[in-house]
């Protein structure tokens, strides 16, 4: 009974550690930010002042705010030294404070602002790749419990 405790507290601490390390918020602070988005996290932007957005990507994205603004990428011949085919890019513009849904693609973004700006890129559905990553936890316990169960019986 005691490994079976064991197993089980092993497992949970792995399942939850796991699913933690995989949604919390990665946090971009300063006046001249670059980082890769994805369509997996949301971003929320604050900027007192503002910041000047530009992105590029080797295929098209579209950033979109809940209010209705939207930042298409469009088509432009790739610069010296690209290793794509492809070239998207967007900006520079002034992008405002708030949370933007990353709609398309995997843009590299630049924001640059006189004063302090601060980006949190957050993952929307958290409780779902809880769940989500719940079944293959189950899956190695009920395996584990198996070969136990074995090992115990000879």
């Amino acid at each position: 009974m005691k490994g079976i405790l064991m197993w089980t507290t092993v497992m949970l601490v792995i399942w939850f550690g796991v699913s933690w390390a995989v949604t919390q918020d990665v946090v971009y602070s300063g006046t001249d930010l670059e980082f890769k988005a994805s369509t997996s996290r949301n971003l929320n932007i604050k900027a007192d002042s503002g910041a000047v957005f530009e992105g590029a990507s080797e295929s098209f994205f579209l950033l979109r705010k809940l209010s209705g603004e939207t930042i298409a990428a469009t088509p432009k011949e790739p610069p010296l030294g690209w290793s794509y085919d492809t070239y998207y890019t967007a900006g520079p513009t002034t992008i405002s404070n708030g949370a933007w849904i990353v709609e398309d693609g995997s843009p590299t973004i630049r924001l640059i602002s006189d004063q302090a700006i601060s980006v949190t890129a957050y993952d929307p559905t958290k409780p779902e790749t809880y769940a989500i990553s719940l079944m293959p936890t189950l899956l190695i316990w009920i395996f584990g419990l198996a070969i136990y169960s074995v090992a115990k019986s000879d």
